[in-house]
C-alpha cells in the first residue's frame, strides 16, 4: 500500500484526446485501469491510472513526467485504486463507462 501511495503521490494529470495519439485497448477503459505511456519507440515511459473516461479521450494520473515525449497510450485489463494498489473489480454498472471516475 505504502509502494502504491508514493508511486501515486507527485501525480499529474494528463487529458489524451482519441485524435491526439492513439488509445490501444480502448475496449478495456475504465476508471482505475492501470495504462502504460509509450514513447515514439514503443518502450515504456511510465504508467498512469485512468481518473475519467470521456467520449472523446481519457484523463491520466501518472508521476510521468516526459508529456512531450508520449506518443501513445496502451490500456490494460487491470483496475486498481491508485491510493492502496488494491485491485478493482470490473463492473457492469454504466457508471463505470463514460464520465466515471476514481
Amino acid at each position: 500500500q505504502l509502494l502504491f501511495r508514493s508511486f501515486f503521490e507527485k501525480t499529474q494529470l494528463f487529458r489524451i484526446d482519441k485524435g491526439q495519439k492513439p488509445i490501444y485497448g480502448w475496449q478495456n477503459a475504465a476508471a482505475g485501469c492501470l495504462a502504460g505511456l509509450i514513447d515514439r519507440q514503443g518502450l515504456l515511459l511510465g504508467a498512469a491510472v485512468v481518473r475519467r473516461i470521456q467520449a472523446d479521450g481519457l484523463e491520466l494520473l501518472s508521476p510521468c513526467r516526459s508529456a512531450e515525449q508520449l506518443a501513445a497510450v496502451r490500456l490494460g485489463r487491470l483496475r486498481i485504486d491508485p491510493l492502496t494498489g488494491r485491485e478493482l473489480h470490473h463492473s457492469k454498472n454504466p457508471d463505470c463507462e463514460s464520465g466515471a471516475e476514481i
